[in-house]
C-alpha cells in the first residue's frame, strides 16, 4: 500500500471498528433478553434472529481488533481490555468510547485514555 493510502486505510479500519463495536455492544444484551423471552414465553424467534446477528458482529469485532491494535499501536493490556469488553454486555460500546476519547485527546494534544494512545 502506498504511503499516502495508509491514513485512509487506518481511518476506514477505525470507522469499521467503531460501528461494529457499537452494534456488538447492543447485540449481546438484546440476545440475553431474547434468551429470557425464549424460555419464559416459549418464543424462540428472537434467539433465532439475534443469535446469528450477534455471532457475526462478535466475529467482525474480533477480526477488526488486531487491525486497530496495529493502527493505534496498542499495548497488550489495551488489547486484552478490548477482548474482555467483547464478553460483557455493552462492553464493546464502552471500549469504543474509550478509543474515541483517546483519539480525540491525541489530536487535540491531550493524553489518550487508552494505553498506547
Amino acid at each position: 500500500m502506498p504511503e499516502t493510502d495508509a491514513p485512509v486505510a487506518r481511518l476506514a479500519a477505525l470507522r469499521a471498528f467503531e460501528v461494529v463495536a457499537v452494534l456488538e455492544g447492543l447485540a449481546l444484551p438484546l440476545l440475553l433478553v431474547a434468551t429470557v423471552v425464549r424460555y419464559a414465553a416459549h418464543a424462540p424467534v428472537g434467539v433465532e434472529v439475534l443469535g446469528p446477528v450477534h455471532a457475526s458482529l462478535f466475529l467482525a469485532y474480533l477480526t477488526l481488533m488486531p487491525v486497530v491494535h496495529r493502527a493505534l499501536e496498542w499495548d497488550g493490556r489495551t488489547t486484552a481490555i478490548a477482548l474482555v469488553a467483547s464478553l460483557v454486555p455493552f462492553g464493546t460500546w464502552w471500549f469504543e468510547r474509550q478509543v474515541h476519547a483517546a483519539i480525540v485527546g491525541r489530536t487535540r494534544g491531550g493524553v489518550g485514555v487508552v494505553a498506547g494512545g
